[in-house]
């Protein structure tokens, strides 16, 4: 299927994200834009606000933008788990997980890379 008018392509609540998604695609050719944002209220005991940054696609084939996007998913997936840990408290990479920062002495949660509640 051809999108001939601008259609939404991927959403995500992560700004980046949608910005990473827009490049890449428009470096394949693809004629996309980042629209953001958008505010989506919920209902409740008070109102809580996300904002959604939706990606465009327009003048080109539907199935080709869902395999880019896919493409994508497995280039982010692969970055992130290569991504070192670092402290959240002086941001001090971290050579391997670890209880307390070697460089700042705070402590940090399990897996070494976000502070504890309470901690700092």
């Amino acid at each position: 299927m051809t999108l001939p008018a601008p259609t939404v392509v991927y959403r995500t609540r992560v700004y980046q994200d949608a910005e990473s998604v827009t490049a890449s695609l428009r470096q394949s050719g693809i004629n996309a834009r980042l629209v953001s944002p958008q505010e989506v209220g919920h209902m409740g005991e008070g109102p809580v606000f996300d904002v959604l940054h939706d990606v465009l696609a327009a003048d080109c084939k539907q199935d080709d933008v869902l395999h880019l996007i896919e493409q994508w998913r497995g280039r982010i997936e692969d970055t992130r788990k290569h991504e070192l840990p670092f402290c959240y408290f002086c941001g001090e990479t971290l050579g391997s997980m670890t209880v307390t920062c070697p460089s700042c002495g705070n402590s940090l949660d399990a897996d070494g890379t976000k502070p504890r509640h309470g901690d700092g």
